[in-house]
């Protein structure tokens, strides 16, 4: 959601990593890996441990990465539109989870480039349990929807012409306003198919699976510049550093 042409609204869970350009050649220089707020709504990706640290998933999959590489890195939490802001200032050069649908495909900036697959997410349309006819609803962009604020999958509401009533900064915010009946639907980012999430909340929800994506790393037209083999290096590390 957000590079270039991405409009800011339509970003989904992401990691930037922000650097000088020595900071591959100079030991005593750290990435900056910088997490938009959002991504906190996925705790076994991302969470804030007891002891006040970032830790989960993602992680500990750019640290496999790193350690791989000989880089060391720095996390730190910021608000999505300053995290976007950074890698188009190139202030943050690899914007590590970046949502690609099967329908949609953005145009990347000045030679930047996608990673591998590093997962997959999905678009889980949700009512209550007793509204469960909602469900049947061919066109269903036209309940009233709220969604992520942050979120790519919001563009299933928009090409087809529908709106979201209510914007939740996060996941658990979001369930709060179907479950307070102040939405027909909400349109959630899942890192798990309906049946799955159903079983692990146990709330009085109903819901189906509008889309599947993958998700990707980018890697700065700027940084592949400088550092041409990067992005082979950084997908071959991947691959002995599987997310979990």
């Amino acid at each position: 959601m957000y590079l270039g042409t991405w409009r800011s609204k339509n970003y989904f869970y992401a990691i930037l990593i922000s650097f000088s350009q020595s900071v591959l050649s100079e030991s005593n220089n750290d990435l900056e890996v910088v997490f938009p707020s959002y991504i906190l709504g996925f705790s076994s990706y991302l969470r804030v441990n007891d002891e006040g640290r970032l830790a989960g998933a993602l992680i500990d999959h750019w640290e496999c990465i790193f350690s791989r590489l000989d880089i060391d890195a720095h996390y730190q939490l910021l608000p999505p539109k300053r995290a976007a802001h950074q890698f188009i200032t190139r202030e943050a050069v690899i914007y590590g989870a970046k949502i690609r649908t099967k329908k949609k495909f953005y145009s990347l900036p000045d030679g930047a480039a996608y990673s591998n697959e590093l997962s997959h997410i999905y678009a889980l349309l949700l009512v209550l349990e007793d509204n469960a006819e909602l469900l049947d609803r061919e066109e269903w962009w036209e309940l009233e929807l709220a969604g992520i604020e942050a979120s790519s999958f919001n563009l299933l509401v928009y090409d087809k012409y529908g709106e979201l009533k209510l914007k939740a900064r996060h996941i658990d915010q979001l369930i709060k306003m179907l479950l307070g009946e102040r939405v027909d639907a909400v349109l959630l980012p899942s890192l798990y198919p309906i049946e799955e999430y159903l079983a692990s909340q146990r709330l009085p929800l109903a819901g189906r699976t509008i889309e599947t994506a993958s998700i990707h790393g980018v890697l700065s037209g700027h940084l592949l510049r400088m550092h041409p083999m990067l992005l082979v290096e950084v997908n071959e590390s991947a691959v002995r550093c599987a997310l979990k």
